[in-house]
């Protein structure tokens, strides 16, 4: 069965002989520049996360570094996919966790990505985020795994603030 996972970086060709691949989309690797860019980002990696998480599959590498936005369009996409795993997952003791959640030390399951969300918000460098944006970034912060919210409740949250 073949699944969909948009806003995702997706092979298009490969040279073996020259060790190379052709990904699409292109995009540039930068932070949104403000409110509206940061909701627009992280509307298009939920997106994402909500098709991975529904097949299990986790990213674990979850930071601005690892998304880039299309040059073409306003859109954001993940990239950065060495060291995803389905879940529950084993430790993966080579990430660090200043910069991954604690439980990825140990095993994990798919909430390692949610607390990554919050992760993005934390270091996003942008002033004067709304409560409720400060409220996402907390909730996704949690320690305890099961306190977080999923990639589809926080999808449904981010699409709120474009409706008002």
């Amino acid at each position: 069965m073949k699944h969909s996972v948009p806003n995702v970086a997706e092979l298009l060709d490969t040279d073996i002989a020259n060790h190379c691949a052709v990904l699409k989309p292109i995009g540039v690797a930068c932070k949104p520049r403000n409110v509206r860019e940061l909701l627009v980002a992280l509307r298009d990696i939920l997106e994402a996360l909500v098709a991975m998480h529904a097949i299990n599959i986790i990213h674990r590498d979850f930071r601005w570094d690892n998304i880039l936005k299309q040059t073409t369009q306003e859109k954001w996409f993940l990239i950065g996919f060495e060291d995803g795993a389905i879940s529950p997952a084993k430790k993966a003791i080579h990430l660090n966790t200043t910069l991954h959640t604690p439980e990825v030390i140990t095993i994990h399951i798919v909430k390692v990505d949610i607390w990554s969300v919050g992760y993005l918000l934390r270091t996003c460098e942008i002033e004067g985020l709304s409560t409720e944006l400060n409220k996402i970034k907390l909730d996704c912060l949690q320690h305890e795994p099961s306190t977080r919210p999923t990639a589809e409740s926080l999808l449904k949250s981010i699409n709120s603030f474009f409706k008002e």
